[in-house]
């Protein structure tokens, strides 16, 4: 085995000399009640244009944080522009206590998420944790899952630097080193220098920022204050992006000075936070599947942190609004479907006496009301006043980020009432349940075969679930009962699936009836479980991104069902024509 030589020895022994020194001062001081502080972020673009991951950069954006840690416990306080003040009125703020979490997503949209103590940690963390912390950007300190300050605002992915682990993995030697500072570099030209007076605290870097478009970020430390503990930290930061061009020069492409100030200790109190704006809606998630919400009335508050761990310390049925209409309150809706009925059949007495086919009057009709749905679905789109989950200024209905159960909310994201979009939405779902109950109810009587009759008829009961899941849809707003509207949601889509299974295959077993009909459900049916997987497996909660893919997903599932039981419905009276089927051949398929 050969030697090492002295310098190598030498190299080696000072880096850990300096990585011990650097981590007996800021290794966990993260986690310690001292990590307290306030920046104000100033981004400004230095390049006439510049767009960044798609994202066009202003000429100049401005930030505010605050960020609170206590041992596991984090609380990042943001906001845009450059006044602290905007926290209490519109900021962003994320809490973890330790087990559970909340999120307001903006002060003054009055939307507060709990996760509460029984969920998984993990999830609590992904949802809670600080999603940016610039001091710990500006002094290479390790802290969460926290996302590169450098990049805030224009999606840049995190660009965590670590001193301590820098120190030790070896990557990295010594340049040159004296009393006052240390400067170190590795193979690609990266390179740090910390402050010997400073106790090794980080004070330049220089970094391959973004490796696809060849750009650099540097950053430099100045004006060196203390926290109460004597933990130095930078007033002043000033970070630069930058590429290089042909002739060895940098083209400054922008920059972003923090400004720091260090703040009194943490303590267990500032974790918790008041519930106590009259509208504030509180999103309760605990284990799966157990979901509460509650909107605050005037002069009630609760304590967040109380409701994060114990989920029965308040009701969260009590939140009493008047019912849609007297239809709801007695659960008439069934017998108003009834009447209807009753209604069309003794229109149609004359012909259904005569022999006239009735089975085509239910085909129309279902294809009637089907249609009734449609005019009256784009009429609550153009009645809905606006806002969505994540803007409530827009004024209108967003195609890609509003699903069509905001159309039956009672009250809108802003707060606002939303009649009367909500009833004519109701009565459109209460068109189509209809629609699909009286079009599944013809279904077994346009077969011959045995084995094409016994699978339309389970078709057929699985269509009047889903018709009558459709109307309990409407009937139960998302806003006013959430478990009973997801749960209709689910089986409805479910049930029309398997309806469009059964349907298929019974019309592929008919010789006489034509396959594209079949094949038509099939592809639906295609269609509708890649919907059902994108609504299950692309995350939880309502993302920005999410929620487009989501909304407008769930758009093309609704109209491609409208259509498909529209081409269906023209294929059941073409077929019903071809064959001349009457009341007395009905009968003679009854076996009678």
């Amino acid at each position: 085995m050969g030697l090492l030589s002295s310098s190598v020895l030498s190299a080696d022994d000072a880096i850990n000399r300096i990585a011990g020194a650097w981590n007996k001062h800021y290794a966990t001081f993260a986690q310690s009640d001292q990590y307290h502080y306030r920046c104000a972020l100033t981004q400004r673009r230095k390049k006439a244009e510049l767009t960044w991951n798609q994202v066009q950069l202003p000429e100049s954006t401005q930030f505010v944080v605050e960020e609170f840690h206590l041992g596991p416990a984090t609380r990042m306080d943001l906001a845009s522009g450059g006044d602290f003040a905007a926290i209490e009125e519109s900021g962003w703020i994320q809490i973890f206590d330790g087990r559970a979490g909340y999120v307001i997503q903006d002060v003054a949209r009055k939307d507060v998420t709990i996760y509460s103590a029984n969920r998984d940690v993990d999830e609590v963390l992904r949802a809670t944790e600080p999603t940016t912390d610039p001091l710990a950007d500006v002094l290479g300190l390790a802290t969460s899952r926290a996302g590169s300050s450098f990049g805030l605002g224009i999606g840049q992915p995190s660009g965590d630097f670590d001193v301590s682990k820098a120190l030790v993995n070896g990557r990295f030697r010594i340049v040159s080193a004296d009393d006052q500072e240390v400067e170190l570099t590795d193979a690609d030209g990266e390179r740090f220098t910390l402050s010997v007076p400073h106790r090794y605290a980080l004070v330049r870097r220089e970094w391959i920022w973004d490796s696809e478009t060849a750009t650099r970020g540097s950053l430099v430390n100045r004006q060196w204050r203390q926290f109460p503990d004597g933990t130095w930290y930078p007033e002043i930061s000033e970070f630069s992006c930058f590429e290089s061009t042909e002739d060895g020069s940098a083209d400054d492409l922008f920059t972003i000075q923090y400004r720091f100030e260090a703040l009194p200790a943490t303590v267990p109190s500032d974790f918790q936070i008041q519930a106590d704006r009259a509208g504030m809606d509180i999103s309760y998630y605990g284990r799966a599947g157990d979901f509460r919400w509650r909107r605050l009335k005037a002069g009630e508050s609760f304590n967040l942190t109380q409701l994060a761990h114990d989920k029965l310390s308040i009701r969260w049925d009590v939140w009493d609004q008047p019912p849609v209409s007297v239809f709801e309150k007695a659960n008439l809706a069934p017998l108003a479907i009834l009447a209807v009925f009753l209604v069309v059949r003794w229109l149609f007495r004359r012909s259904v006496n005569a022999g006239g086919s009735w089975l085509a009057t239910m085909v129309w009709l279902s294809l009637l009301q089907v249609a009734i749905f449609v005019v009256l679905a784009h009429g609550s789109m153009w009645l809905y006043r606006g806002s969505t989950i994540h803007d409530r200024t827009l004024a209108s209905y967003s195609w890609t980020h509003n699903s069509l159960s905001d159309l039956g909310r009672e009250y809108r994201y802003d707060d606002g009432d939303n009649y009367p979009a909500n009833i004519v939405f109701l009565w459109a779902l209460t068109f189509a349940g209809t629609g699909t109950i009286l079009y599944a109810c013809s279904v077994p009587y346009l077969f011959q075969r045995r084995a094409s009759t016994k699978l339309a008829i389970l078709a057929s009961l699985c269509g009047i679930v889903a018709g009558w899941s459709y109307i309990r849809i409407g009937w139960a707003p998302i806003d006013v009962d959430y478990n009973e509207h997801t749960f209709y949601v689910h089986v409805g889509f479910a049930a029309f699936g398997f309806m469009s299974l059964l349907y298929a295959a019974a019309l592929l077993l008919e010789a006489d009836y034509a396959s594209h009909y079949g094949w038509s459900l099939l592809a639906f049916c295609s269609l509708l479980g890649v919907y059902l997987a994108l609504w299950q497996f692309d995350g939880i909660g309502p993302l920005p991104d999410n929620l487009l893919r989501q909304a407008t997903a769930q758009k093309m599932v609704v109209y491609s069902q409208v259509v498909c039981l529209a081409f269906q419905a023209a294929g059941g009276l073409h077929w019903l024509k071809r064959r001349k089927v009457t009341d007395s051949s009905v009968e003679i398929l009854r076996g009678r």
